[in-house]
């Protein structure tokens, strides 16, 4: 990244099965921007608190998650930190895809009390579809090979109902500001990633 200039974060939320990693990941190959997953950073820590809270559909504390985030962050030259030499990174990378954070109003604000201060947010893209689009998406994915332990429909539920209660007013704090950029995530992935291809065209 450039020397003295802030990483920029553009935050990717929706609900579960909005298909926030597959358009991160094909974002990740068009524009310079790392696609960070807050969930698939959890999911491989060995902290067992965390693995709890994970399986019951809970959200992980604002602390653990952010320390996780940033040093990823670090890792990929962030902030001048060196990258693991097994991991290749683009010298023309901008900024950073947290796909899955902020999940809700703490989440947002103990970002903005720490790392906040440390990066520019871009923008935020919220990928809509409704409950039963998110719930038969997730129900397809747990019977295939990419299938997760959060996949089963107690959860699965839960995490929907999680997500309208705790997300959505964070969702509603970046409109408010101006940030949100809302794209229909329930019509085809090309469709879909031809939206947001415009939006990253336009905010440069």
């Amino acid at each position: 990244m450039a020397a003295g200039s802030l990483p920029r974060v553009v935050f990717v939320l929706g609900p579960p099965g909005s298909g926030k990693g597959t358009i991160c990941a094909l974002v990740s190959k068009v524009f310079p921007y790392a696609h960070l997953s807050a969930g698939s950073l959890l999911r491989a820590s060995r902290c067992e608190a965390v693995q709890r809270r994970l399986r019951n559909g809970d959200i992980v504390s604002s602390h653990i998650t952010i320390d996780i985030l940033t040093e990823e962050m670090r890792s990929l030259g962030a902030w001048g930190g060196s990258p693991h030499p097994r991991v290749s990174v683009s010298p023309c990378l901008r900024g950073f895809l947290l796909d899955g954070f902020p999940r809700n109003p703490e989440n947002a604000w103990s970002w903005e009390l720490d790392a906040g201060r440390r990066t520019e947010t871009q923008f935020v893209l919220s990928l809509e579809c409704s409950a039963k689009e998110s719930l038969s998406r997730c129900l397809s994915r747990s019977l295939g090979s990419s299938a997760r332990s959060d996949d089963e429909i107690d959860i699965i539920t839960k995490r929907l109902a999680l997500f309208e209660r705790e997300t959505r007013p964070v969702l509603d704090m970046f409109h408010e500001r101006g940030l949100l950029k809302r794209v229909d995530s329930s019509r085809p992935t090309v469709e879909v990633f031809a939206d947001v291809t415009r939006i990253f065209e336009e905010e440069g």
